[in-house]
C-alpha cells in the first residue's frame, strides 16, 4: 500500500516527499541503502528507486520521492526512467539479434553496414573500424554528445551526424576512448540492415520477447508517466533528444530494467522468450578492450574483483544518473535510478554489500582528517613542446586556422579571427596526450552563428614536429544544454 507524507509548507524545502514504496525490507536487511537513498532525495534529487533481483525473482525495490514534483507524482519501481548510458547495452543487444541470423559481423568493417555517408578516418584505416570497435570505444571515434530540447531544435537525420562527427581522431585499436557517436553509429547500422526505424526494432526484437512493457524509446516528445528529469536546482528539464539515441535515449522501469539484467544473465520473466542465445550473451561480456581487472565489451562494463566480477553499465546526463550491475556469481541484478543529481554510488554500493555481504565490502566514508579533493597540481610543460604551432581545424564549414605557443611561463592559442587566449593547465596527461583548454568559438551549426566564447578543449598527441587529434568545442558550457564536439586538428611546429 502506497502511503503519502502531508505536504510541508516551509519555503526553504526543494521538494515535499512521498513515503517510500518498498517490498521485502521487514527486517531492516537494507536499512543503509534506505539511508543512503533517502539522503540523496533530501538533498534535492527528486527520487530515487532500487532494485535487487536475484534468479529471475525480485528480492528488494524501493522507491523515494517524486517522479514528477509539480504533480505531486510519486516514484514507483514501475515508473520509467531516462536511462543515458546504460541504453548501450540495450542497443547492443539489439545489433546482436543481426549477428545471430549472420546479417552483421562484430569483425567486419562498420561501412560494410552503413551505406553512405560512412565514416572516414583523419588517421588510420578506415577498414580496421570494425563493428566490434565501435562497440569497445576502440575505433577511433571522439567524445561527443549533444542535447536538442523540445522548442529549440531538433536532431538531424543520424547520417547528416555521421557526415558531420563520423571521423575516426585515432587509428582503429590504437586506444579505448568513450563514444557516443560510436553508438549513434551503431543504431543507424541496425536500421540500415533491418530496414525498420531502430525504435521499431528495439522495441520488436528486444522489449516485446522479453515482456519489457515498461521500456522504450520515445522519438520526439517526452515520455508520458515517466520520471521528470531536473536540473541541480531542483527545476525541471524540457525534454532532450540527441543526435546519437542508441547510446542514450532508452527509457525503462526499474522493474523492467532488472528484467533484462536477468535475461543477459539466462533468467527469464515468466512468459518471456529468450532474445539471444548463450554464446551470444557470453560474447558481450568477453573484454576486448581496457584492462584486466576492468575491461568492455560489447557495451558491457566488466570489473573483476578476488570476491565478484561486475558486470554493467551507468548513465549520466542532465537530470539522470543511473546504474545497473549484474553479479553473475550470484545470479544477481542491481538497478538503481535517480531523476536528478545525487551520490549514486553511495546508494548503488550499499545496496550491494548488503544484498550479498559475502561478496562486497561495506562502502568506506571518509573520514574527517580526509582531503576533500583528490585534485593534482598541474603538471608542467615539458620543454619538448615548447615552441609555436601553426595548422588548421577541420569543421563541417571547412578549414579554420589555429596557432599555439607554448611556453612554461605562459601558453596561447588564437584560432582563426578570434584574439589569443590563455591556455589553461597545459600539460601530458598518463597517455601521453597533450591536454589544455581557452575560451574561443568556432563558426559551426551547433553554436547557432553565435560569437561568445565557449570552453574550447584541445587533445592532441605529440608525433615529433606534429600535434594531431581533437579540438573539442563546448557549447552550453556547465549549463544542462551543454555538447561536445570533436573536430579534427592538426599542428606542425613552425620552422620544421
Amino acid at each position: 500500500m502506497r502511503k503519502f507524507l502531508v505536504l510541508l509548507t516551509l519555503p526553504a524545502l526543494l521538494y515535499c516527499t512521498a513515503a517510500p514504496e518498498t517490498r521485502d525490507d521487514s527486517e531492516g536487511r537494507f536499512a543503509a541503502t534506505r539511508a543512503a537513498a533517502q539522503a540523496v532525495v533530501d538533498g534535492g534529487t527528486a527520487s530515487a528507486t532500487v532494485l535487487f533481483a536475484q534468479r529471475g525473482e525480485v528480492v528488494y525495490e524501493e522507491s523515494w520521492g517524486f517522479a514528477d514534483v509539480e504533480n505531486q507524482i510519486p516514484a514507483t519501481p514501475a515508473t520509467p526512467y531516462s536511462l543515458a548510458s546504460i541504453s548501450k547495452p540495450i542497443t547492443a543487444t539489439a545489433l546482436m539479434t543481426l549477428v545471430e541470423e549472420g546479417k552483421v559481423d562484430l569483425d567486419r568493417p562498420a561501412n560494410d553496414y552503413l551505406g553512405e555517408p560512412g565514416l572516414v578516418a583523419n588517421v588510420g584505416d578506415v577498414a580496421d573500424a570494425t563493428v566490434r570497435r565501435i562497440a569497445n570505444h576502440t575505433a577511433g571515434l571522439p567524445l561527443h554528445y549533444q542535447f536538442f530540447y523540445e522548442g529549440e531544435r531538433t536532431p538531424p537525420v543520424r547520417a547528416v551526424t555521421i557526415e558531420r562527427y563520423g571521423q575516426l581522431f585515432s587509428a582503429p585499436g590504437e586506444r579505448f576512448q568513450y563514444s557516443n557517436m560510436g553508438y549513434g553509429v551503431l543504431d543507424h547500422l541496425v536500421s540500415q540492415v533491418s530496414g525498420l526505424g531502430f525504435a521499431d526494432f528495439l522495441r520488436q526484437e528486444v522489449f516485446d520477447p522479453l515482456g519489457l512493457a515498461d521500456c522504450s524509446m520515445p522519438e520526439g516528445s517526452a515520455l508520458e508517466g515517466a520520471a521528470v528529469r531536473y536540473d541541480g536546482a531542483g527545476n525541471p528539464l524540457a525534454h532532450y533528444d540527441f543526435d546519437h539515441p542508441g547510446a542514450s535515449a532508452v527509457y525503462c522501469s526499474a522493474r523492467d530494467l532488472a528484467a533484462f539484467g536477468q535475461a543477459q544473465l539466462g533468467f527469464l520473466r515468466a512468459g518471456a522468450e529468450p532474445v539471444l542465445g548463450e554464446a551470444s550473451r557470453a560474447e558481450m561480456i568477453r573484454p576486448t578492450s581496457g584492462t584486466d581487472s576492468r575491461g568492455y565489451g560489447v557495451a558491457w562494463r566488466v570489473e573483476s574483483a578476488p570476491k565478484a566480477t561486475r558486470i554493467g553499465h551507468s548513465g549520466g546526463m542532465p537530470g539522470v544518473r543511473t546504474t545497473l550491475i549484474l553479479v553473475p556469481e550470484a545470479d544477481a541484478t542491481f538497478v538503481v535510478l535517480l531523476n536528478g543529481f545525487g551520490d549514486l554510488q553511495s546508494v548503488s554500493e550499499n545496496l550491494l554489500h548488503e544484498a550479498l555481504p559475502e561478496l562486497f565490502d561495506a562502502p568506506q566514508v571518509p573520514g574527517p582528517d580526509e582531503p576533500s579533493s583528490t585534485d593534482e597540481p598541474p603538471a608542467a610543460l615539458p620543454e619538448s613542446l615548447a615552441g609555436v604551432w601553426t595548422g588548421t581545424v577541420a569543421t563541417p564549414g571547412g578549414e579554420v586556422s589555429l596557432k599555439l605557443e607554448l611556453d612554461e611561463s605562459r601558453s596561447s592559442a588564437e584560432l582563426e579571427g578570434a584574439e589569443s587566449q590563455a591556455l589553461e593547465n597545459p600539460r601530458l596527461d598518463g597517455q601521453g596526450f597533450f591536454r589544455a583548454s581557452f575560451q574561443g568559438t568556432l563558426d559551426v551549426e551547433e553554436t547557432g552563428g553565435s560569437d561568445e566564447l565557449l570552453t574550447v578543449g584541445l587533445e592532441l598527441m605529440p608525433d615529433g614536429d606534429r600535434l594531431r587529434g581533437a579540438l573539442v568545442l563546448f557549447p552550453g558550457g556547465d549549463s544542462p544544454r551543454a555538447g561536445a564536439l570533436s573536430h579534427w586538428t592538426d599542428l606542425r611546429r613552425a620552422g620544421s
